[in-house]
């Protein structure tokens, strides 16, 4: 199998600082170690560590409100 052309990995090592700076408090020590651990070796060795780490627990992006769409407003029906 052809190795992919973009990684878990390279995604953190662009967007992991950044990450870290904005939700580190949110991130538990286990998350930021496999973060950091991913980032120095490639996704297919730390993929079993990662999945159990960072899958099961919730995201960060979860405590975002949802839109609510307001409701449409009834239409009267236009007579011609």
């Amino acid at each position: 199998m052809d190795r992919p052309k973009l990684e878990v990995a390279d995604v953190f090592r662009r967007y992991g600082v950044a990450y870290r700076e904005k939700h580190g408090a949110s991130m538990s020590t286990g998350q930021r170690r496999v973060m950091t651990a991913i980032e120095v070796a490639t996704t297919a060795r730390y993929l079993r560590i990662a999945t159990s780490k960072v899958c099961s627990t919730a995201s960060p992006l979860d405590l975002l409100p949802h839109p609510v769409c307001p409701e449409p407003k009834p239409t009267t029906p236009q007579h011609f």
